[in-house]
């Protein structure tokens, strides 16, 4: 049986494998797998008792994975006769250009890891990055997962959401300001305005009260007076469907009491061809 499990099966430049390497490389995956799975149920139930939040549950386990898969990988390497310094030596001019050609695939890696760490994006958070909303849905070792309102599935590197400026709605645990911009005619009545938007403001559902919406007259422009009507709020997803009924509140009231919301107007004079030639040869008679 000895020389059966020690019997050279093929040779891959320096490394020998035999059947005992083989059956020693899937033990060593399937006890890892195992390892992760009652790890993972038993971590799964202390969280639960400890009412640790899902992202950070995500985060921990996925460290744990991590570690679990490098300590198998090591063993593998072993059981093949490779030993880590050797390798490190042996290879280093190979690792030198490998780096190079890998370098964003390792700075995504290594930016998933801060992630999981620093826990300042997790698994259940909400996302603006670059104006793109979405929901985390999964962190990887090399991308984050993120689920727009849309239901498209986003596929961010990690790398983005660590250099980059990134808004987390969840946590703000404060209501966050928020506005909608309204122009009406210069004929009207700027404190009657000002009263409208905000009574408009003050029965919208999930506007604060306090603090309260205000106003703010912020230029004249070409065909109207401008203004800003603020609020706060703290449904950071569906902000955009309630700015959207408070627009829709805002024309129904303007209506009703008649206040106009102009559109741009242009004067277009048109001259014939034929008038433009008349004039051309008054002008030669003329002179």
């Amino acid at each position: 049986m000895e020389s059966f499990l020690n019997k050279v099966l093929f040779t891959i430049g320096s490394m020998k494998i035999t059947p005992f390497s083989v059956i020693a490389i899937i033990a060593t995956i399937i006890v890892a797998r195992l390892i992760i799975r009652l790890v993972e149920n038993l971590l799964v139930r202390f969280f639960n008792k400890k009412e640790v939040d899902s992202g950070r549950q995500v985060a921990f386990i996925q460290i744990l994975k991590y570690l679990v898969y490098l300590f198998a990988f090591l063993i593998i390497l072993k059981s093949l006769g490779i030993g880590i310094t050797a390798l490190m030596f042996g290879s280093g001019a190979l690792l030198v250009g490998i780096g190079f050609g890998l370098q964003q695939t390792f700075n995504d890696f290594v930016s998933g890891v801060i992630l999981l760490f620093e826990g300042g994006v997790s698994v259940g958070d909400d996302l603006d990055v670059n104006g793109l909303f979405g929901h985390v849905t999964r962190i990887g070792m090399r991308t984050t997962e993120v689920l727009t309102r849309d239901d498209v599935k986003i596929i961010i590197p990690n790398s983005i959401l660590v250099s980059n400026s990134v808004t987390n709605w969840t946590h703000n645990k404060r209501p966050a300001r928020f506005h909608v911009d309204v122009g009406v005619s210069y004929e009207e009545d700027i404190t009657e305005v000002e009263r409208l938007l905000l009574e408009c403001a003050n029965v919208q559902y999930a506007i604060w009260k306090s603090p309260s919406p205000s106003v703010q007259l912020i230029g004249f422009g070409e065909s109207s007076v401008d203004f800003k009507l603020y609020f706060y709020s703290r449904e950071f997803i569906l902000i955009e469907k309630i700015k959207s009924d408070l627009r829709k509140r805002i024309f129904k009231k303007f209506n009703e009491h008649n206040i106009s919301i102009p559109f741009p107007q242009r004067d277009l004079n048109i001259y014939r061809s034929m008038d433009i030639r008349s004039l051309e040869n008054l002008d030669t008679e003329s002179d």
